[in-house]
């Protein structure tokens, strides 16, 4: 049938899907489908064969319409995939939208219930706080330069320390961005770590450091005893993390025993202490 726009109103559906092709325009015609008219182009691609909606015949003009049908085969026959170059738009235009700082807010809100705590307090720290200069970048387009160069400038901002656990949030960050499809690459693999030839510490406190800290945090019975004073001493006798300590509860002492959670654990294993007897030690930093 030739295509006009009288031909094509008074075209009355004898199925409940059907083309109407147009006689002038191979691959061109209008698609009657639940009631509905929409001009229609189809082609082919090596071996896929691509039909593609153009559009309500009451809304669009037949002439518009064959423009972009026009538009479609001159690309197919220059060897051009129409229906890919769409795609490929839509990704470089998501790519652009999709930075850092959406990739972090999207990270943290898939980690919150693996990751223990304290781990993710600083992970949300050190992805918001210290790599926030780069939050505007497409996480697509940041280089391994980038993340050296601002490597460096944590590095004398808050030190080599601070600068290797940042690194290691964001090559997490990376990994895991890798896996969901937002990006292809990890910047972070390659640069340098920053505390890479650095002395381990080896200073410890001294018998009388020991004492002075002792002394210095009030319990029951002092002028001014709190709970600090109480999680500093726990800590001294028992070699325990500060996190370990601090959130200590009652139902976690048994006797002498204090068992620390897997949730509250470095290692995720439950870990049972035996405390030591409290009066000998206490007599000690006394009177040291």
């Amino acid at each position: 049938m030739k295509l006009t726009a009288e031909s094509i109103a008074a075209i009355v559906a004898d199925k409940n899907d059907q083309i109407i092709w147009d006689d002038d325009m191979p691959g061109f015609g209008v698609r009657l489908r639940g009631g509905a008219k929409r001009y229609v182009a189809q082609y082919r691609v090596g071996t896929q064969q691509r039909r593609e909606s153009l559009g309500d015949v009451r809304k669009v003009k037949l002439p518009d319409a064959r423009r972009v049908a026009q538009r479609l085969f001159a690309q197919v026959e220059l060897g051009v995939d129409p229906a890919a170059e769409r795609a490929n738009a839509r990704i470089a235009a998501t790519a652009v939208t999709l930075t850092l700082a959406s990739v972090v807010t999207q990270y943290l809100a898939a980690k919150v219930d693996s990751l223990r705590p304290g781990t993710y307090r600083a992970s949300k720290t050190y992805l918001t706080v210290h790599w926030k200069p780069l939050g505007h970048r497409p996480i697509g387009a940041i280089t391994r330069a980038d993340v050296a160069a601002r490597l460096q400038e944590i590095i004398k901002a808050n030190g080599r320390s601070a600068a290797h656990a940042a690194r290691a949030k964001l090559s997490a960050l990376f990994a895991w961005a890798q896996r969901e499809g937002l990006c292809d690459d990890n910047p972070t693999l390659n640069t340098n770590n920053p505390r890479e030839g650095a002395k381990p510490r080896d200073r410890v406190l001294t018998d009388r450091e020991l004492a002075a800290v002792w002394q210095a945090c009030p319990v029951d019975g002092d002028s001014n005893g709190d709970d600090f004073g109480r999680i500093i001493r726990l800590l001294l006798l028992t070699g325990c993390r500060r996190e370990e300590v601090g959130g200590l509860q009652w139902n976690e002492i048994d006797g002498s025993v204090m068992t620390i959670p897997p949730e509250r654990a470095k290692n995720g294993r439950a870990h049972r202490l035996t405390l030591p007897p409290l009066n000998r030690r206490q007599r000690l930093y006394s009177s040291t």
